[in-house]
């Protein structure tokens, strides 16, 4: 995925991550990444 935003940089704050997405560096972050890549197979 791609994702773009328009202005300078700003790290992405409190309450702006997706709640059923792994954090990085979680455990669980290898078998989203290969579910998500099955969706496009």
């Amino acid at each position: 995925m791609f994702e773009c935003k328009a202005g300078p940089y700003r790290p992405v704050g409190e309450g702006e991550l997706a709640d059923w997405a792994p954090r990085e560096g979680d455990a669980g972050v290898a078998e989203y990444q290969r579910w998500m890549l099955a969706q496009f197979d």
